[in-house]
């Protein structure tokens, strides 16, 4: 949530709870947009806009999401990680494990489950005075909708070891970054540094964007809900390109 000036708070996240799942979208979400085949969600209220993008760098288990005050007065931005540690194929509705064994390290935490099979998670901030502020940890029951939507147990607690804090002047950018990787590989790669990678997790390589094959299986898989919509991404992706190439170009590359 976003901590205002003016000592109001708004929600930025899109999490439903059970009994409240008309009220999902924040209400100062007003874009959601995909650049170069990554996510970006963009938040406004009288005059403050910031930026959400999550990258998910190829070939690990670790999630960047990056926070960036485009304009606005400066804002103090707090993240709370919420989880539950389970089996991948196991229901939401799983019970929790007790006693998350937690470690605080500089900018961030590790945390293991009870269950040894499970990986550790660590969370890691960047960003400029950024602190996590622990406690005794708290749960709270979530609700799944495509788990609703598919006849599957849709609603599970999940557990919060705390939250992140960090004030952002406009102009500046914070990241989160989730993984079940080493520490070492957290610090291999700053969040731009995994932003410029060719490709991250599950999107097309790079020979393969550049013709569009992957617009090409959607449209042959009827994923666009018009040919008006389809065309549209063709240009943007033609926009991107441009954008790319003269990228490499002030790079020198």
């Amino acid at each position: 949530e976003l901590a205002l000036p003016d000592g109001r708070r708004v929600r930025l996240s899109g999490e439903e709870s059970p009994g409240d799942e008309q009220a999902a979208l924040p209400e100062i979400l007003r874009e959601f947009r995909m650049e170069m085949g990554l996510p970006v969600w963009r938040h406004e209220r009288d005059g403050l806009v910031l930026e959400k993008r999550i990258c998910l760098p190829h070939q690990q288990n670790t999630v960047f999401v990056t926070y960036r005050l485009l304009q606005g007065e400066p804002v103090r931005l707090c993240i709370r990680p919420r989880l539950h540690m389970r089996a991948h194929e196991a229901d939401v509705s799983t019970p929790l494990s007790q006693g998350f064994d937690v470690t605080s390290r500089a900018g961030g935490c590790e945390i293991r489950s009870p269950d040894a099979a499970m990986p550790p998670l660590r969370l890691l901030m960047h960003g400029e005075g950024a602190a996590m502020v622990p406690d005794d940890g708290s749960t709270s029951p979530l609700f799944y909708p495509i788990e609703a939507a598919r006849g599957y147990p849709d609603t599970g607690e999940v557990w919060s070891p705390g939250h992140f804090a960090i004030d952002l002047q406009p102009g500046e950018e914070c990241t989160l970054v989730a993984s079940t990787e080493a520490w070492e590989t957290l610090g291999a790669l700053s969040p731009q540094q995994a932003l410029a990678a060719p490709s991250t997790h599950d999107l097309p390589t790079l020979p393969a964007y550049w013709r569009g094959a992957d617009l090409d299986l959607r449209s042959r898989l009827d994923l666009y809900p018009s040919p008006e919509i389809a065309e549209a991404e063709r240009h943007r992706r033609a926009a991107d390109k441009k954008q790319l190439l003269a990228a490499m170009n002030a790079g020198g590359l």
